[in-house]
């Protein structure tokens, strides 16, 4: 238990500690019309910390000491740093005019992707179509082969059958006048 207590307390301290170094920044993000933004990306720089703005266009967040910039950030829209002077920070946002045709550009070649795929896919469909067809004509050819293997063993199979039965049919009627000769 001793032990159990001696390991924790430092780790406790060492979080208040870091607690203590910690400080809250407020702020607000406004769009080029003042209207407060939602869902925009507070980044401190160096530590990591993030957070994102609330429907007021609001936000609060504990960062580090060290920390002395802040960016605001959101699609569409021209990302603002400001330096870390006091707890109350205040960004303006302006529209990316070029964000627009970096979109379009973006699509195009995700569009231009996935066009070469499809065409990628459609020959590999095609060339597998083709073995497709290639083996089924194979085995059409086997199958007739087979058939006409099996019609003409069955023909020769037929005739000797004929022969055996007009040669027994003879037999029997030689053996037939052969006993009659000796019956006379």
């Amino acid at each position: 238990m001793k032990r159990w207590f001696l390991a924790v307390v430092p780790v406790l301290l060492s979080l208040t500690v870091s607690a203590q170094n910690n400080r809250v920044v407020r702020g607000v993000v406004f769009d080029d019309s003042r209207k407060p933004m939602e869902g925009v990306v507070i980044l401190a720089d160096m530590s990591g910390e993030k957070t994102k703005t609330l429907r007021d266009g609001t936000f609060q967040m504990s960062i580090p000491q060290f920390s002395k910039k802040i960016t605001a950030s959101l699609d569409g829209f021209i990302s603002h740093s400001l330096e870390v002077d006091g707890s109350y920070l205040v960004f303006t946002l302006k529209v990316d005019k070029d964000y627009e045709k970096r979109l379009a550009a973006q699509r195009q070649l995700r569009e231009k992707e996935v066009a070469d795929s499809l065409a990628q896919l459609k020959k590999v469909a095609q060339k597998a179509e083709k073995e497709r067809l290639k083996a089924d004509a194979a085995r059409q050819k086997e199958v007739s082969d087979s058939l006409a293997l099996l019609k003409k063993t069955a023909q020769v199979a037929e005739k000797e059958r004929w022969y055996a039965e007009t040669s027994r049919k003879k037999s029997v009627r030689r053996a037939e006048a052969e006993r009659e000769d000796m019956e006379r």
